[in-house]
């Protein structure tokens, strides 16, 4: 076994660390939420395909799945609340939940344009605030916005 300094992929390691993952159910969350886990994260999936969250979670083990709209208030602070009775702490958010689609400026309705800001935007302000408040040493956010329709 190689010591800690001089294995250079000890400083990626996960090991201990909590990550909340939103869009867990599909694509680039899917992926988040596997390479965490490879890491050595206990991860958090968060999505409103509970069925295909708890297959995921059933996969790997450190995991636990929460039903989430991000864009319910009392669903993301279940959410968190859920995290920290489990593992009492959150060190990794990784805001991936988004809407997606290519519509024109001039063509968009004005209701579709509000959906996606409060999906894209307002509720990834919100969960980061919430989750912020409980992040104590070395808190890692990532806002993936992601504008391929994946």
């Amino acid at each position: 076994m190689i010591s800690n300094e001089i294995d250079p992929l000890s400083t990626f390691s996960l090991s201990g660390r909590v990550a909340i993952v939103t869009g867990a159910s599909s694509g680039l969350g899917n992926r988040f939420v596997r390479a965490l886990h490879a890491a050595g994260a206990s991860v958090v999936l968060a999505a409103r395909r509970a069925d295909r969250i708890e297959v995921l979670s059933r996969q790997l083990d450190r995991t636990l799945a929460i039903p989430t709209d991000v864009t319910v208030q009392s669903d993301i602070e279940h959410l968190v609340a859920s995290t920290l009775e489990r593992y009492g702490h959150v060190d990794v958010l990784v805001n991936n939940a988004g809407v997606t689609g290519v519509i024109s400026a001039e063509d968009e309705p004005m209701e579709h344009f509000r959906s996606v800001l409060e999906v894209n935007l307002m509720a990834k302000f919100a969960l980061t605030q919430l989750v912020g408040r409980s992040m104590i040493s070395r808190p890692a956010i990532i806002n993936h916005f992601d504008l391929t329709n994946e």
